[in-house]
Formats: C-alpha cells, structure tokens, sequence
C-alpha cells in the first residue's frame, strides 16, 4: 500500500480540523451555526479515517460511495443534532451531547465498516462470517495501534519542547502548543500510522490471536461471576439493587462483556474453544443468564421510567437494555442444542449488527432522539399531576433537552395554571443553569460595600467590573452578580507599596483582588486564609480592624522558581 495517499488524506483532515477549531476560537461561521459545525465535525472524523482504511481501493467507485454516504450519514445526524441543541452556549454546548452524538455515530461506523470491506473484498453484498470477524478485529485494532502510536508520537515531541526549554530555547514547545501545528501533525501521524500498521499485517494478526486467546481463557471466568450473581439474589432480594442506583448499568456492563468474550472463543466461526468438554457445559448453560440480566435492567428501568418518566440518559439505557436483550435471547437460543452450538452465533451477530447500527443511527434522528422522547414524558408526567408544579425540574427542559424542551416551556408559559405559567417563564428567561445572572449591570455599583468607610470606588473599575463579569461571571465575585448573596464586602488597601490601592474581597467567592496594570483595572489574583469564619472576618473589616503586615520572613527565588515560607504553627 503507498503512503502518499494516505498522508494526503490526513494532511487534508488536520487542515479540516484546524479550520475548525480557528472558527471556535474567532466565532466565526461555521462555528455560529450548530447544525454546521457539528457537521463538518463528523465528516473531518469519520470520512478521512474511512478513505485512509480503504486507501487500496481509492481508485474504485465503491470507496468513493461509501465516503458520500458517510458523510450524509454522520453529517446529516450532525446537523440534526445541531439544530436540535440551538446556537452554542456555555450550559447548551456541552460534553454530554457531543459524547452522545459522536459515540452512537462511532459505533455504527464501526459496525457498518466490515460490511463494506467484506463486500468490496468478495465484490457482492452477501458477506460471510469469516470476512465480517477478520475485518471488525483487524480495524479494532489497526484503530488502537495507530492511537497508541500518535499519543507516543505526541510524548516525544513533548519531551523535545521540554528539553529545549532547559536551555532557554522555547521555539519547539511553544510551536507544538499551537493548534496550527498540533491538528495536521496529529492526523499526519495518525494516518502514517495506518500505513505502517496494515503494511505489517502479519503483526496484526499474530496480536490478534495472542488478544482472543486470552479473551477467550477468561471466559469461564466471566461465566462464573454471572452465575454466582443470579445464584445469590434470591437470598438478598432485589431491593439492594434499587438501592445502589447503579445497580442495572454493571448488569449491562456484565452482559456485554460476556458477549465479547463468548465471541473473542468463538473467533471466526471455523472451530469452537478448546475447553475440556464439562467447562464447555458449563459456559453453554451459562448463556442462559444473559436473558434473565436484560430482564432484571428492563424491570429496573421500568420502576424509574414509572416513577420519573423518560430522559435522556433513560432512553440510551433504554436502547442498550434493548440491545443486549436481543443478543441474550439470540445466543440462549443457540445453547438450546447441545455442542457444538456456537455455531448458532454467528447468523445472530450479524442480524445484531446490522440491528444495533440501525437502532444508534435512529437515536440520533428524530425517530428515537432522545430529547424529544423525554420532553413529551416530562410534560405529560405535570401535566397528569405525577409531579407538582413546584417540584417540576423546568430547567431540565431549558437546557438538556434543546430545542424539543424550549419548545415545551414555551407551551407551558402560557398554561391555563399561572404558578406553572410563571415558572415555565422564569425558567425560559435563563441564560445558563448554574449561577445565573440576577443583577442588572447598571445596578453592579450598589451591590459593593466598600472599606474605609466613605470610600467611593474608582469608575474606571466598576465599567471594568460591568464588562468583566458580563464576559467571565464565574471569575469574579458572585456577590457582583447574585442578588440573593449579601453585598461584596471590599477593602481598598496597598500591598506593594506603589501608592496605589488595590481592591480586595473578603465575604464572598472568589476572593479576588484586583488592581491597576498599566493604568487598566485587572483582576490579579485571589486571597487566601487559614480558614477564619467569615462573619468573624466581616465584624473586624467593618471595626477597621485591618491592616499590611510586612512579611517576615522573605522569599527566596532560584533562577525563574520562587519559594515563600510557609512557617509550621
């Protein structure tokens, strides 16, 4: 395989990502639009590594219709998605959506790809078992490897910058930290890694081997646990689950681990483990607690869909309940027969796979999107009085459930019921979840109590206070910016002796201090204690009990490093 293809296609994906992160950074378009910008994300993801990985095949229609339909795929989700979350914001544009998103898409990628290797390999669409194993494994790992070798790549040019540094030469470090030198160098790495991986394909396969022989010696093991564990429920009862509140995600985690290790022994399909013919037994009867385990998580998420109605982190347990069921039921069928029975397996991992792709892809359309699933159940659980008007969680809706939940408050902003009218409104009117915003910017000025008494602040630094806590509310004060908190108790005082006082704050969080650099108000750091009880501080700021002590004992620099005594009581 020549590697010129394959960097051009990384050089490519690096710029792609650059651009970008460069859009994130300078708020341009397509960053100011969602929908855009988390599709141009999965396309830069998803398309390149798929080329990269067909890069032998470039020259053939069929890799250049399955990149088109990648990149309707992943980006046309994307944009759903995008528009779905609304424009960026601090408490909108966050993690867990984009986990979500891009996860549920990876794994279909995933899945879908040795479909579309194994066809392009025997040039028809009915694929054989054989095909689809050699090819999930080999890109399983050809992914690992290549990640394992750019997060080294990255460690030593790191140590580079590093040792460079030493010497008073910071040109590397500072070039590596750039993000138009760590995007294409990172995809460039990433896609020689490729190259160099699937070269060497003998290395995958003997790595391969060494992984599923491990996998498949463990098995027993993993059977055991989920035998004991159903053995023992019926002396605990149930209730210690319900209990925990964690209880059905390590059933899942459990089930899906013995699913990969059940097929990590049953490799390809050409043979079935070398266990002793009473361990085969017992692994065979084993697989009929994979069914019991999809039970026990579906009847626990029934309790809470029931108590609690449908959101979002339900509705992905909820699918992978679903999926893990349909396998259990699947190999349980397969043990019924005696060895050899794993056989029966592989029709149901590829039916499963092809379900499982299907089932992600639809969680991030409309049809399964789990922010309009649990808007509908969260309205319909107030509105049939399962939840009063007081208790309901509105910003539940505001800011995890996008558009679908706005959409829902609106409605609810004009209900019949003024306490739930009033509270829809209220919630609708937020800019962020946390620590919203409550005081007006023309009124920040009254919210300081500034010591000695009868000192005014300066107007150059509440406009900066105004402008500063509009942009980074969460590095300042919250007094500045909560009404419900008692007023910023400021002292004005000079600590390094340059006849200008700084400000500093004592009764709230941060403690910030803030003084003039270069004639321009700044926050400058943050005070410190011991842990005094701040009424007790508030009480002796207000008697003028405060004062600068000089240090007594000075600090000590060696060369850029400075040490401040911190003396033992």
């Amino acid at each position: 395989m020549a590697a010129i293809p394959i960097l051009v296609i990384a050089v490519v994906q690096g710029w792609l990502l650059y651009g970008l992160h460069y859009s994130l950074d300078h708020k341009t378009w397509p960053a100011t639009e969602t929908s855009w910008l988390f599709a141009f994300y999965a396309t830069a993801l998803f398309v390149p590594v798929a080329l990269e990985i067909f890069a032998a095949r470039l020259r053939h229609r069929f890799t250049w219709a399955l990149a088109g339909a990648i990149a309707a795929f992943a980006g046309g989700l994307s944009a759903y998605t995008g528009w779905v979350v609304g424009a960026p914001n601090a408490d909108r544009f966050n993690f867990p959506v984009l986990f979500a998103l891009y996860g549920a898409l990876f794994v279909a990628w995933f899945i879908t790809l040795p479909f579309a290797q194994a066809s392009a390999r025997r040039g028809t669409w009915r694929v054989s078992y054989p095909d689809l194993f050699e090819f999930s494994w080999q890109n399983a790992l050809l992914l690992a490897e290549a990640g394992l070798f750019t997060g080294v790549f990255w460690l030593l040019l790191l140590l580079w910058g590093a040792l460079f540094k030493v010497v008073n030469i910071g040109f590397f470090s500072e070039l590596f930290g750039k993000p138009a030198f760590f995007y294409p160098i990172s995809s460039i790495a990433f896609g020689y890694a490729i190259y160099l991986i699937e070269s060497h394909e003998k290395i995958v396969v003997t790595l391969r081997r060494h992984l599923l022989g491990v996998f498949g010696w463990l098995l027993p093991l993993v059977a055991l646990i989920a035998v004991l564990f159903l053995l023992v429920l019926p002396f605990t009862g149930l209730q210690p689950l319900w209990k925990t509140g964690h209880a059905s995600t390590l059933m899942l985690w459990l089930q899906f681990v013995f699913i990969h290790f059940l097929n990590s022994a049953y490799e390809d399909g050409q043979s079935e483990p070398r266990y002793p013919a009473w361990l085969k037994e017992i692994v065979r009867l084993a697989v009929f607690a994979l069914p019991i385990y999809a039970a026990l998580c579906a009847y626990s998420l029934g309790l809470r869909v029931e108590q609690h109605g449908w959101t979002v982190a339900r509705v992905w347990a909820a699918i992978a309940t679903f999926i893990a069921a349909l396998y259990g039921i699947g190999y349980a069928a397969a043990a019924l027969r005696r060895s050899p029975w794993m056989g029966r397996m592989a029709p149901v991992n590829v039916a499963m796979a092809a379900l499982a792709a299907g089932v992600l892809l639809l969680a991030t359309s409309p049809i399964l999107d789990p922010k309009r699933i649990s808007a509908a159940s969260q309205v319909e659980r107030l509105r049939a009085g399962s939840v009063s008007a007081e208790k309901f969680d509105y910003d539940y809706l505001r800011f995890e459930l996008g558009r679908y939940g706005r959409n829902v408050l609106a409605e609810l902003s004009k209900d019949s019921n003024k306490e739930i009218a009033a509270l829809a409104s209220a919630s609708l009117a937020k800019t962020r979840k946390y620590g919203q915003r409550d005081v007006p910017t023309g009124e920040l000025a009254s919210r300081i109590e500034l010591f000695p008494a009868g000192a005014v602040p300066d107007p150059a630094f509440i406009k900066y206070l105004e402008d500063a806590v509009t942009a980074q509310q969460w590095e300042h004060p919250s007094c500045l910016s909560q009404a419900n908190q008692p007023a910023c108790l400021m002292v004005a005082l000079d600590l390094n002796g340059d006849g200008q006082p700084e400000i500093l704050t004592f009764n709230t969080h941060p403690q910030a201090v803030y003084g003039k650099v270069e004639g321009q108000w700044k926050r400058i750091g943050n005070l410190v204690s011991s842990g005094a009880r701040r009424q007790r501080i508030d009480d002796l700021i207000r008697q003028s009990s405060i004062k600068v002590e000089p240090t007594a004992w000075r600090d000590v620099s060696v060369g850029e490093v400075r040490f401040t005594l911190q003396r033992t009581p």
